[in-house]
């Protein structure tokens, strides 16, 4: 089930409702957190999928519109950013 809040889905997950995937920063500042066990995975490799989504033509902010999407792609790990067509 997706939950939006913090606090509802550690809620539930403190309830027996399931499992959570927080930030530990999250896990730690929550009321729920004595009723909850941190799991270690240590196979666990989330991926993230990211569009950027613009208008076709931008006019003089192409050049920024392109160097925003290879900074944030490199910064989350990407090999290589993908190209509109």
């Amino acid at each position: 089930m997706e939950t939006f809040g913090t606090d509802l889905q550690l809620g539930l997950v403190a309830n027996g409702m399931g499992l959570g995937l927080v930030p530990r920063p999250l896990f730690e500042s929550s009321r729920h957190r004595d009723a909850l066990e941190i799991v270690d995975v240590v196979d666990f490799k989330p991926v993230i999928d990211l569009w950027l989504v613009r208008a076709t033509f931008v006019g003089n902010l192409q050049g920024a519109m392109e160097l925003f999407g290879e900074v944030v792609a490199r910064c989350l790990g990407a090999e290589k950013p993908a190209r509109s067509a």
